[in-house]
Order: structure tokens, then C-alpha cells, then sequence
């Protein structure tokens, strides 16, 4: 005989920012005793399904307390986060025509993405069982924390197809237009699936851009982009100034140690052995046909100042501006901030590597992200 499907709701509290859902499985889910238990987290609460199957909706601040929680009841899939906060914005509060859309290996500060309201869908993470959703339910401080002590390494996986529609559906009814600018193809399945989403969508015409960048580089094309929309350029101009940022950003990785490199599978453990033997230290970056190798310092000592000196090297001429993200290591990002404000850049960023690239460059990397603005065609 087949389970009831029941429904317990709880009246609305605008207190709370994060619209969670997930999935448990399991295989006799106390369904009386996991609603008790939600609502000391949360508001809204809808729970339904049957003993083997259960959907859970909560309005919550703490969405991480409500996936941990289920998982004692059994196996969680399909975690959503949204962020009411920002869909009020969006809704009731003052912005222009376009959307410009990011997924959250695009590194950017908090403020930034505030103030010119770009919008991010994060990518997934997990450590073992343990899933998270980027900047949602774990922060940067928890993620690197977790990196240096968890024996498991962390795995990502891109936003889905329905992460993206959720996103393009929601805007559809505030914006006309949307710049949706992601990693690039030949790295990541990402720009897959928001091509996919995008199909689907219907009232919003999407433009999707393939970055050709990570991180910080990723940001500054973003920025190029929503201070286009803020000065309010029709979309075909803005478009031309993403692809021209696209074309004139170039990001440089430089690691601390090749070890994560070696845990997430981009170096073979014998390459580490004769880089470690030969003191190589490789400086990389994006390129259409994924990660290379574009150049190398030597010496187990001072490796970002030879990475900040090797960058300083290759600025082009006429004005730049510099986006910096850091593995854990603000004091890092900080002097060569200094280095590049003093160099004249036009604006430096800085940020925090976030799990999609930090997972493979560890603690103290640095990344520098170079942005010529020469051909720039407004402000």
C-alpha cells in the first residue's frame, strides 16, 4: 500500500534569507520528528512524501543546519539555496534592463557583487558525504579550514541545468535582457549547462559568454560588463565590451605547492617529483584548450614576489587594472596590491580564491588577473 503524502507548513517569516529545499531518502524517515526538528531552524517548513521519500522547503539563515540535520535521516540530493534577500532586490528594488549572471568560479567581493547586483550561482562541492553548496553553505573561512585538515580531498561539480533555469526563470520577470559569463568550456561542463538552461528559458533572452578565464578573471570581466549596464548601454554594446575584455584579461596562477594540484588530478605525482627536484615553480593560466603552462620562476623561496614580478613584466601598455584572489593568504594579496596601486594600475580587486579553482591551487596560492584597458570603449 503506498504512503500518505503529508504537508506541514509554518506561516512565512521574512526574517529568514535562504528558500532550501533537498531530497532525503531513506528507509523508515520519522516525518513527525524531522518537522519538530526543523522548525527550531527555520520557517515555511513544507514537508512531503512518505517514509522511504521525503521533500523538504524551509525558509532558513543556516541552509548547511538543514542539510546536516536531514542527513541523519538518510541520504540528501537536489540541495537549492536561494537567496530571497537578493530576489527582493530584484524585485521591488531599482535596477536597469540587463542581468549579468556569473557562476561562483568567478571570484569577486561580496561588496562588489552588491553594488553592481550580479547575480552567482555557485557551484557544488563535497568532502566525502559531505555536500555543500559554494558561498551558501560554506564559507571561505570553512572551506579552507577544511582543505588543510580534512583527509578527504574536496570534489566540484558544476551548477546544474536547473540551478541556471531556476536563476534565468526568477529574473525573467525583472530584467528583458541577460550576460550570462562562465568558466570556460574547455575546463568545466558549466557553460553546458547554463547553454542548456538557457534553451529553456522562455521571456529573457540569455547571451552566454565563455570567459576563457577563472577566479578574479572571471570578476573583472563581470565588472567591465555590469558597469556597462550601469552606465546604460544597449546590450549589443555591452556585449562588444565583454568580448573585448575577454579578449584583453589574462589571469596568472601561482602556487605555493604543487600537492593540491596532484590530489585533484590536473599534475601527475612524477611531474610534482621533478618540479620539487629542479625547484620549478609553475606560473599558469587559462587558455581555450584549458590550463597551461605559461611560464616558471625557480626556488623554494620568495615565490610570489617572482610571480608578482614575472606579472609585472608582462602589463601591457596604457592603462590596466589587476584583480587579485588569494588561497587563505591576505597578507600575500595585500603587498602585491601595493606593488600594483604603485605601478599606477587604474583599480586593483581583491578577493578570496573561491573552492572551484582552490581546490587545486591550496593555501597561499595567489592569483593575478591582468586587464588591459586600451581598447576600452566608454568610461
Amino acid at each position: 500500500m503506498a504512503e500518505p503524502v503529508e504537508n506541514f507548513e509554518v506561516d512565512i517569516n521574512d526574517d529568514y534569507r535562504f528558500c532550501t529545499e533537498c531530497l532525503v531518502a531513506g528507509d523508515d524517515i520519522n516525518r513527525i520528528k524531522l518537522k519538530e526538528q526543523l522548525m527550531n531552524l527555520g520557517s515555511s517548513i513544507v514537508l512531503a512524501g512518505s517514509k522511504k521519500k521525503a521533500k523538504i522547503h524551509i525558509h532558513t539563515n543556516d541552509p548547511q543546519a538543514i542539510f546536516t540535520l536531514c542527513n541523519e535521516y538518510g541520504i540528501v540530493t537536489g540541495e537549492k539555496a536561494d537567496d530571497m534577500l537578493k530576489q527582493q532586490k530584484d524585485a521591488h528594488g531599482s535596477h536597469k534592463e540587463i542581468a549579468i549572471i556569473v557562476d561562483s568560479g568567478c571570484d569577486l567581493p561580496e561588496e562588489i557583487l552588491e553594488e553592481f547586483n550580479i547575480h552567482m550561482v555557485p557551484v557544488r562541492l563535497n568532502f566525502g558525504d559531505e555536500h555543500h553548496v559554494d558561498k551558501v553553505t560554506i564559507t571561505p573561512e570553512e572551506f579552507w579550514h577544511q582543505l588543510k585538515t580534512n583527509p578527504i580531498h574536496p570534489q566540484t561539480s558544476q551548477p546544474t541545468q536547473g540551478d541556471f533555469r531556476r536563476q534565468y526563470q526568477f529574473l525573467t520577470g525583472h530584467y528583458k535582457n541577460a550576460i550570462s559569463i562562465h568558466l570556460p568550456a574547455s575546463v568545466s561542463g558549466t557553460m553546458q549547462s547554463a547553454i542548456l538552461a538557457a534553451d529553456d528559458t522562455k521571456g529573457l533572452p540569455v547571451d552566454l559568454v565563455d570567459s576563457h578565464n577563472g577566479s578574479v578573471g572571471i570578476g573583472l570581466i563581470a565588472l567591465r560588463a555590469a558597469e556597462a549596464v550601469q552606465q546604460g548601454l544597449d546590450k549589443d554594446e555591452i556585449l562588444q565590451i565583454v568580448h573585448l575584455a575577454v579578449e584583453s584579461t589574462t589571469v596568472y596562477i601561482g602556487l605555493n605547492t604543487l600537492d593540491y594540484v596532484v590530489k585533484g588530478g590536473r599534475v601527475s605525482a612524477n611531474k610534482k617529483k621533478i618540479a620539487n627536484l629542479l625547484r620549478i615553480n609553475p606560473i599558469l593560466s587559462f587558455a581555450k584548450n584549458g590550463i597551461n603552462t605559461i611560464g616558471k620562476t625557480f626556488g623554494s623561496n620568495y615565490k610570489t614576489e617572482k610571480l608578482v614580478k614575472f606579472v609585472t613584466n608582462k602589463i601591457p601598455d596604457g592603462p590596466f587594472r589587476v584583480g587579485l584572489a588569494h588561497g587563505n593568504a591576505p597578507d600575500i594579496a595585500e603587498k602585491a596590491r601595493i606593488h600594483f596601486e604603485e605601478l599606477g594600475a587604474e583599480k586593483v580587486v581583491t578577493t578570496e580564491i573561491g573552492p572551484a579553482l582552490g581546490v587545486h591551487a591550496g593555501p597561499d596560492s595567489l592569483v593575478i588577473a591582468i586587464q588591459s584597458l586600451k581598447d576600452r570603449l566608454v568610461g
